[in-house]
């Protein structure tokens, strides 16, 4: 489902600094309610930048995954999503550098 890769962090001269992992999200769905989003979209990879606006996601098309990329937005940052129970697990487990922002879901 998804893919992690042993990455080593090193300093600039180059002895070992630390060792980490890379999480790349393989689930890619159709997780936005579209009767409910206010964002626009200038097609089906790019939204337009609105404030004012939001996506609202369907637990209906999300089911029981906790993480993915919603396959018809782009592969840039904001196209990647966890639910509330993921951000808990992850803080719970002391897991920092991750940014978080929530969202509205519908049924």
């Amino acid at each position: 489902m998804h893919q992690f890769f042993p990455v080593e962090l090193v300093w600039k001269d180059g002895s070992h600094a630390a060792d980490r992992y890379w999480f790349n999200i393989c689930s890619r769905i159709d997780s936005v309610d579209r009767e409910k989003t206010t964002k626009k979209f200038r097609n089906l990879w790019i939204m337009v930048v609105d404030p004012s606006k939001t996506l609202v996601f369907s637990r209906s098309k999300f089911g029981d995954r906790h993480v993915w990329i919603d396959k018809f937005m782009s592969s840039a940052p904001i196209a990647r999503f966890v639910t509330e129970t993921f951000k808990q697990e992850m803080d719970a487990a002391g897991v920092t550098g991750l940014n978080y922002k929530p969202y509205p879901e519908t049924d």
